[in-house]
């Protein structure tokens, strides 16, 4: 028997970050094994959604402060209400509390269905940095917290999540559901090929040391601990390269 499932998320291709990521692959192994999978997230002006499940995008805008990130306006968004509308799922998964997690949670209890929630993000210290407002850094933390109370099921990808979200004042269970990849290792041939084109990307010839970040440019991702040891090394008179690949509200600082 196929069940049809959904995953939520408010940020998607092509937003690239783990979570982003981490909705992707539930949509597409859901998709291929186990029946038929929708995506929702918010619309990205110019970009073409070319995966093999349904993805349906509502209207949104560019969140102040947090570039690339979009906040979503669903409400506005007369065709998004109206496809949702003619749809049935037997099972919702929203990856986050906010706008995305709303919806999930309003059609989870229209259709009486479970509503599965994964806690990703370490949200305080994004309140913080935008808001500097110690009352509306914990009204929004008691409002996450609320989503994640009402959720049916918990999950947090690793330990460490879980105890984050206990510090946050959650009272309830949780399960640690790890995030795949199916990834593979290249064969050596093919894994030179790859380090040529890249190094000729970023202009580099390969004859120094060289070290990498790929990901989000944000403090959280200790970014700034990678600085401070490139300081460290500097002041040795060693001699290597530091490429950092990505985009985020740190790359000024960079």
């Amino acid at each position: 028997m196929e069940i049809s499932t959904c995953q939520f998320n408010d940020s998607y291709f092509p937003i690239m970050d783990g979570v982003g990521m981490s909705v992707h692959n539930y949509a597409h192994w859901l998709n291929r094994k186990y029946g038929k999978t929708s995506l929702v997230a918010p619309k990205v002006k110019g970009y073409k959604d070319l995966a093999e499940y349904s993805v349906y995008r509502f209207k949104s805008v560019l969140l102040p402060g947090m570039n690339p990130y979009r906040v979503g306006l669903p409400l506005i968004d007369t065709t998004f209400k109206r496809k949702i509308k003619e749809k049935h799922f037997d099972l919702l998964h929203a990856h986050c509390p906010f706008v995305s997690g709303q919806l999930a949670m309003k059609l989870s209890e229209k259709l009486d269905v479970p509503l599965v929630a994964t806690f990703h993000t370490k949200y305080r210290e994004d309140f913080k940095r935008v808001l500097n407002n110690e009352l509306m850094e914990e009204f929004l933390i008691k409002y996450t917290l609320d989503f994640y109370h009402q959720a049916d099921h918990l999950w947090v990808p690793n330990k460490a999540t879980g105890i984050t979200l206990k510090e946050y004042g959650y009272q309830g269970n949780y399960e640690v559901v790890q995030n795949g990849t199916d990834m593979e290792v290249p064969e050596k041939s093919k894994l030179l090929k790859y380090r040529q084109r890249g190094l000729a990307k970023v202009g580099i010839d390969g004859k120094k040391f060289m070290m990498l970040f790929v990901g989000q440019l944000r403090w959280e991702k200790n970014v700034k601990m990678i600085i401070e040891a490139l300081r460290i090394l500097n002041s040795l008179d060693k001699d290597f390269i530091m490429v950092f690949i990505g985009e985020g509200y740190a790359a000024s600082g960079i």
